[in-house]
């Protein structure tokens, strides 16, 4: 049986598949070991071997100074939301849009409005979200049914 490192044809072995994973993909060392099936220090032995520059600790802080952990937060309406930047752009999803997905499926939601019915943005629960068109979402909000459907119900 042949050792895996010497062998000829081992993915690990070629220096464009090193870079490309390494610095294109910005895979760490341990990601690219199991995606070609060998162990960290079989990546690590033919980068060094290529010359392939490493990153160091303090890319890797800066690396999470350019892409924050998301967090949880309120839009100014009063809609509840999730963010989080990535390379110094602040990415944004409403929680009810969320919802709505996962109650009614992404294409369902994809290029539609989400409604509360009830009129509270905060109120995320999937019965009170309602998936429709923009303009039926405009026209509901401007002839005032869905107040007046809140107001009799109360």
């Amino acid at each position: 049986m042949k050792n895996a490192d010497t062998t000829a044809d081992a993915p690990w072995r070629s220096e464009q598949t090193l870079r490309d994973l390494y610095h294109g993909d910005r895979l760490s060392q341990r990601e690219i070991a199991d995606k070609l099936g060998c162990g960290r220090g079989t990546v690590h032995r033919w980068m060094d071997r290529h010359g392939i520059d490493t990153r160091n600790k303090m890319n890797g802080v800066e690396e999470c100074n350019r892409n924050q952990v998301p967090h949880f937060g309120h839009h100014t309406k009063g809609y509840e939301m999730w963010q989080s930047q990535h390379e110094y752009e602040m990415q944004k999803v409403l929680v009810h849009r969320l919802v709505a997905v996962a109650e009614f499926g992404f294409e369902a939601v994809c290029d539609n409005d989400v409604h509360h019915k009830n009129g509270i943005p905060w109120d995320n629960r999937h019965d009170n979200l309602e998936v429709m068109s923009h303009g039926s979402h405009m026209s509901l909000h401007k002839s005032g049914e869905w107040s007046e459907d809140v107001l009799s119900s109360n």
